[in-house]
């Protein structure tokens, strides 16, 4: 199973190379730490919260492929420029227990072959739009602010030599989900985890040689409250647990989601139980992914809804008062805050089939927006 898994990985990522062009790379240098906003998580609309087919996906019988039609709009949109994406490994600081340390180099191994498609990410896009750059991601799915230094670790390590020249700080999702509202992401923690993590690239990287600044960028969080609130959104009809469903349903998590699926007796002994463990995965549907957003689902009121609202609108402040306090640290660094993706309002096409993550086209609007930004800051 191992070797088909590996297989079909390769063959996929072989195919999505063959979309970009050949033309040498002269860009810049891009690192990005943040959350699953940044690897590009269930943009490949092959994936669904459905355990047939997921265990498809995960056995080979139905491998990821290419996305013509997903090629051809970033092609008319001019976002098929070559570029380099590389997901960086982590970093040896992070060792703390041998088991935590297998489960989270197969967690990222296994996010890297199936859930994120890091070249549909909007770094990855904003890469492409430029005309080409070489993108390091140290993001990875499931992370929130307390996890910045690790993945500037992890920069560190996997991109050596003189500091990039661009690196972007992008937490948005994760910080305002947990179990209760009593649990979320201070932001006095968020702004301390993002600073400190700031003032441990500046000391640790190099500066360059030829005297040129490294832009530090701290994005600010999106506005994800409408991914309950947005009607267009609601909606959006999915494939999910079995048959067609609207996001507004899989939100709620109150239906039955018939996680037995159609096993057959092949499946359970060739696959040592995957179903098993897919059945366990899946069974908190979305709402497990982020309860303080989804509870508003429950009751429909803005006051459920209101601890997330309040927290995201911190953060953005947060972001704000740090990017001026941090840029007379260093001369070789100038850190700024990017705020144009916050008052996007997507639409339905822009969410993934989890009705939580982006989709390729909702990845594109932060990369032409962020985009736009960069250049205008970026003028001396």
């Amino acid at each position: 199973m191992l070797s088909k898994l590996v297989k079909h990985s390769t063959l996929f990522l072989f195919a999505l190379g063959l979309g970009l062009s050949s033309t040498a790379l002269q860009g810049a240098t891009i690192g990005v730490i943040g959350d699953s906003i940044s690897t590009g998580a269930v943009t490949n609309g092959s994936l669904a919260f459905d355990v047939d087919r997921m265990h498809a996906v995960l056995t080979g019988k139905a491998p990821l492929g290419v996305d013509e039609a997903t090629l051809e709009f970033l092609k008319a949109e001019g976002a098929q420029n070559a570029s380099q994406v590389k997901r960086v490994d982590l970093s040896p600081r992070e060792f703390v227990h041998p088991l935590v340390w297998m489960f989270n180099r197969f967690v990222l191994s296994l996010s890297n072959q199936y859930i994120d498609t890091v070249d549909n990410s909007w770094v990855s896009l904003f890469a492409k739009l430029r005309g080409g750059d070489q993108v390091y991601i140290a993001a990875k799915d499931g992370e929130k602010a307390m996890h910045a230094v690790q993945q500037v670790d992890r920069l560190l390590d996997g991109v050596p030599g003189e500091a990039l020249d661009h690196l972007f700080v992008f937490f948005t999702g994760n910080d305002i989900c947990a179990p209760y509202a009593e649990l979320l992401t201070r932001p006095e923690d968020y702004q301390g985890d993002i600073e400190k993590a700031v003032r441990y690239y500046m000391k640790n990287a190099k500066p360059k040689a030829s005297g040129d600044i490294t832009h530090i960028w701290l994005v600010t969080p999106l506005n994800v409250s409408q991914l309950v609130t947005s009607k267009e959104i609601q909606e959006k009809r999915i494939f999910a647990f079995g048959k067609e469903r609207s996001c507004k349903e899989l939100q709620t998590d109150d239906f039955d989601k018939n996680l037995s699926m159609t096993a057959s007796a092949e499946d359970n002994k060739d696959n040592l139980g995957l179903r098993p463990i897919l059945t366990q995965v899946f069974q908190g549907g979305p709402y497990g992914l982020c309860p303080t957003l989804f509870a508003y689902q429950k009751d429909g009121s803005l006051e459920t809804l209101k601890p997330v609202a309040n927290a995201l609108a911190d953060f953005r402040e947060k972001m704000g008062m740090l990017a001026k306090s941090l840029n007379e640290v260093n001369p070789s660094f100038r850190v700024q805050a990017l705020s144009s993706a916050s008052p996007i309002e997507f639409k339905s096409e822009d969410i993934a089939n989890d009705c939580f993550h982006l989709s390729t086209k909702g990845q594109l609007r932060i990369a032409k927006a962020l985009r736009e930004e960069v250049e205008a800051k970026s003028q001396p």
